[in-house]
């Protein structure tokens, strides 16, 4: 018997931050939502993750999820911020 753990690749979740609200997707999970702050966001993620598997059929164990969360900031999201 092998004690092997099977990874899956990360899947990538593209971040935004746009008039006040982080806003992520997930082309692989078919998944779009938004928070008010970057911690609720993920948190929202792995909250819908398992319930987008299950609704869109696909062949993903939820609890071998990873994620790869990018988000990208710019010169004039950083001065909005500021």
């Amino acid at each position: 018997m092998s004690n092997i753990i099977a990874f899956i690749k990360p899947l990538a979740v593209t971040i935004t931050h746009d008039e006040g609200m982080w806003v992520a997707a997930c082309d692989a999970l078919f998944l779009a939502t938004e928070a008010e702050t970057f911690e609720a966001l993920t948190a929202r993620v792995w909250e819908l993750a398992p319930d987008m598997i299950e609704a869109n059929d696909l062949s993903l164990d939820p609890k071998s999820l990873r994620f790869d969360f990018q988000y990208t900031q710019s010169a004039d999201d950083h001065r909005l911020t500021m």
